[in-house]
């Protein structure tokens, strides 16, 4: 399990919008009252979390296609 990403909270949610918003950790960290390294630490576990996630569904999206085919193939 990747550490930390079993609470993905508001509060690292609105840090990573905030992020993604071409904003600093300091300047995020100035906006949130959390420390700038608390921020790079939460923005990291949430980036890795969900690079994690999404290759998990494309990896279930590809193996429900090939089924797809292969039901199609067997008409």
């Amino acid at each position: 399990m990747i550490k930390g990403t079993g609470n993905i909270t508001p509060e690292k949610e609105k840090a990573y919008q905030l992020y993604k918003e071409h904003k600093s950790y300091r300047k995020v960290a100035k906006m949130t009252g959390i420390s700038d390294k608390t921020i790079k630490k939460w923005i990291d576990e949430y980036e890795e979390y969900y690079t994690k996630q999404k290759a998990i569904n494309e990896q279930a999206n590809g193996s429900n296609e090939i089924e797809s085919a292969e039901m199609r193939n067997a008409e």
